[in-house]
């Protein structure tokens, strides 16, 4: 694919207390450029669920973001963006989705990787 975005973690299981490091990675490898339009200075957004579909961390909640418009450019000079952040809560045992979102208003992306907390 030439065009679009990966979600990652660092691992797949992980201990009750062990940080979680997850990637969003946003890319275009053609040769014409991607414009991405944004109502605020949010770029991206990473939700942790449990089994039963219940939020249990959102990485933009209780975050404040400027309400100015923006836009990212992707393309042969600049092909990719990539968002990290690390979750540091605790977990208790069992599967969790880990869902990594671009929050552009006009071509909004998400994907997502299941873990193993044991």
């Amino acid at each position: 694919m030439n065009y679009g975005m990966s979600m990652t973690t660092d691992k797949m299981s992980y201990s009750v207390d062990e940080p979680i490091k997850t990637t969003l990675k946003v890319f275009n490898y053609t040769q014409e450029d991607v414009v991405f339009h944004f109502n605020t200075s949010q770029r991206y957004d990473f939700i942790i669920e449990d089994e039963e579909g219940n939020e249990i961390w959102r990485w933009s909640k209780d975050r404040m973001f400027a309400m100015v418009l923006g836009e990212e450019t992707l393309g042969p000079t600049n092909p990719e963006i990539i968002y990290t952040v690390e979750y540091k809560g605790k977990l208790s045992s069992g599967y969790y989705k880990v869902t990594g979102i671009l929050v552009a208003k006009d071509r909004p992306m998400s994907g997502n990787v299941i873990i193993i907390v044991k």
